[in-house]
């Protein structure tokens, strides 16, 4: 999952919140869990054991969405 994860997180957290805000290790420690608790439990309902690339990909957009700055 580590894998995984490195590859698609890419700095989600420091990208989505401005420098003055930057990077603590809990906001990042809890936008992990939080992503991939809900790439889990979409692997789950697909009936699947593991969770993939495709499963946080889906999930990233609703995990994310309250992060975003407009």
């Amino acid at each position: 999952m580590e894998e995984v994860w490195g590859a698609y997180y890419g700095g989600a957290e420091t990208g989505t919140f401005p420098a003055s805000e930057a990077h603590s290790e809990q906001g990042e420690r809890e936008l992990r869990q939080g992503l991939l608790a809900a790439a889990r439990a979409r692997a789950a309902m697909a009936g699947r054991l593991h969770v993939g690339l495709d499963d946080v990909r889906a999930m990233a957009p609703a995990v994310l969405r309250h992060r975003v700055l407009l």
